[in-house]
């Protein structure tokens, strides 16, 4: 087996969890990105309203 067979398999193998729990991950690191994204904005809205 080629190692991107290898690879295909795993990310885009029909029985593969890797790519669902990959994408878990990312989807959790981006609502963080955002909610970090609001928080300083709202600081940013305080600290001009003052």
């Amino acid at each position: 087996m080629e190692i991107t067979a290898i690879a295909d398999s795993i990310c885009c193998g029909p029985t593969s969890q890797v790519q669902p729990r990959a994408r878990r991950v990312l989807n959790s690191i981006v609502s963080q990105l955002e909610d970090r994204v609001d928080e300083v904005s709202d600081r940013r809205l305080t600290l001009a309203q003052k």
